[in-house]
């Protein structure tokens, strides 16, 4: 589950590459998870995607 500290950490953790690297492309978040994640307003609002170990053990 994505907490209200954890979303300020990510954005901020964003805006700093964002800021050293100058890009002016868009910039994703994407997770990897053991088993996923709990769905919430903010997950929604900035993870792009999300990786589990399942889609590693796929054969």
């Amino acid at each position: 589950m994505i907490t209200k500290d954890y979303a300020k950490n990510l954005m901020n953790k964003r805006d700093v590459f964002i800021q050293m690297t100058k890009t002016k492309k868009q910039v994703f978040i994407a997770l990897i998870a053991s088993s996923g994640i709990k769905n919430n307003a903010y997950s929604d609002q900035l993870i792009s995607g999300v990786v589990t170990l399942d889609d590693f053990l796929i054969q």
